[in-house]
């Protein structure tokens, strides 16, 4: 068996919501930012997310995918994707054009709780439609894993993870990426 393995930059989406000013940040730095990201060699760039404003400093990522244009025209190697996770959020990213969405999963459930107040179960069931609604608009879909090393309630389960990436595979993601969200993953 074979895996190909490829980096997903999320600075510029996951990186920067967790910046205590990101709020503040123009659509035209959020850009430069991302110009400069495809310019160090980057093939694979989250450039954004449409999740409700209120929940993360992402508000203007419409107006981002808007002035990405020249930047794509630039490189047009790169793939920039957006995270979804509602079908709310899936019509802003088609509202865009989207060509590639991201939808996520974590393992562990008190993550998933204190992360988007359901169950697993309950995150999974709700992002199939988003999935199957992607499919049928022509836009690729990424599926996140999250606390792929564990968590406080969760050991480490390959296990319980390559369920889960199954399933997100069997509902027609084209990939699964793995994160380990709180860093606690180590080499050994």
């Amino acid at each position: 068996m074979s895996f190909d393995i490829e980096l997903v930059d999320v600075s510029a989406r996951d990186g920067l919501q967790n910046e205590k000013n990101a709020a503040q940040l123009s659509a035209a730095d959020k850009v430069s930012f991302i110009r400069m990201l495809a310019q160090t060699g980057l093939t694979r760039i989250e450039a954004g997310s449409f999740v409700h404003p209120k929940v993360v400093a992402m508000a203007n990522s419409g107006e981002v995918a808007e002035l990405l244009a020249p930047v794509e025209k630039e490189f047009p190697h790169v793939i920039f994707s957006y995270l979804v996770p509602n079908l709310k959020g899936l019509e802003r990213a088609k509202s865009i054009k989207a060509k590639e969405v991201a939808i996520f999963l974590a393992v562990s459930e008190a993550f998933s709780k204190a992360n988007i107040n359901q169950t697993v179960d309950e995150s999974f069931t709700a992002i199939v439609p988003v999935i199957k609604e992607s499919l049928t608009s022509g836009i690729r879909v990424r599926g996140y894993i999250s606390n792929v090393f564990g968590y406080t309630d969760l050991p480490f389960s390959p296990k319980e993870v390559a369920r889960r990436s199954r399933q997100l595979l069997d509902a027609g993601c084209f990939e699964v990426s793995l994160g380990d969200t709180t860093g606690i993953g180590k080499p050994e």
